[in-house]
């Protein structure tokens, strides 16, 4: 786990440094939506990973989960006419940039908690 946990975590800090590095070194705007939507697939297809690997759930992950489905509902709702795709991305703009930091905090957080053998008590599922 600890592997896998470093690995995830260097990989998103790798893409948002890439990100960084190629705005300022090139002197130009970087097209940062295809970063966005790069590290965006990566923390779907983490978070997916970590679903159904064998490990303790915390709140942390758990909120980012329910947060997960009121993105695939927000998107069914949007196929289905419900919801106008002017609200869809008023409400993505505020939640998408607030999932991705969340994502990346949680992952060094549980990181770093891996490599300091902290064990808390917010761990509510036992699988």
């Amino acid at each position: 786990m600890k592997i896998f946990k470093t690995i995830d975590v260097a990989i998103q800090i790798f893409i948002l440094l890439i990100a960084v590095f190629k705005n300022f070194a090139n002197d130009v705007n970087v097209d940062w939506i295809t970063y966005l939507l790069l590290i965006a697939a990566y923390q779907v297809l983490s978070s997916l990973i970590h679903f159904f690997i064998k490990i303790k759930k915390t709140w942390w992950r758990i909120t980012y989960s329910i947060l997960g489905i009121i993105v695939g509902i927000l998107t069914i709702l949007y196929n289905n006419n419900t919801i106008p795709f002017s609200k869809i991305i008023d409400i993505m703009i505020v939640l998408a940039p607030i999932m991705g930091v969340y994502y990346v905090v949680l992952s060094i957080v549980e990181t770093v908690n891996i490599y300091n053998k902290i064990d808390t008590d917010t761990k509510i599922v036992d699988e």
